[in-house]
């Protein structure tokens, strides 16, 4: 029985850091104009890939909010999480065959019933969320 202390303690010091689980994903959010529509955008990437350093991850994350801005909209807004957060409506897993997925939210429907087959193509693997 003594040795459940000991090993609860090991367990623990084996485990990373908090500050090393900061920042491996973010949530991009905002309105960009689309062959003449608006479109609102909610998504999230998260990276499971533990080498890939925080300013790399940073930097695509920004590159993606960016991305509205270069089709008339505005630059997305940008939070950094741990995770992203839960429920989805659904989960690109290795999104472009990398350790990254893809989390959906504020979608509508006929939107979101083309994102299984997307993903596919994308080489990742589609979860309801």
């Amino acid at each position: 029985m003594s040795y459940v202390p000991a090993l609860v303690t090991a367990l623990l010091l084996a485990l990373p850091p908090v500050s090393a689980a900061a920042d491996r994903a973010c949530l991009i959010e905002g309105t960009f104009e689309f062959m003449g529509q608006s479109i609102y955008s909610k998504d999230c990437m998260q990276t499971s890939d533990p080498e890939e350093d925080e300013a790399t991850f940073k930097a695509s994350c920004q590159a993606l909010a960016n991305a509205s801005a270069q089709m008339g909209g505005k630059p997305g807004k940008i939070d950094y999480f741990a995770q992203c957060p839960e429920p989805s409506q659904g989960i690109c897993e290795g999104l472009l065959g990398t350790p990254r997925d893809a989390y959906y939210y504020a979608r509508s429907a006929s939107d979101l019933a083309t994102l299984p087959a997307n993903c596919k193509r994308a080489g990742g693997v589609w979860s309801k969320g």
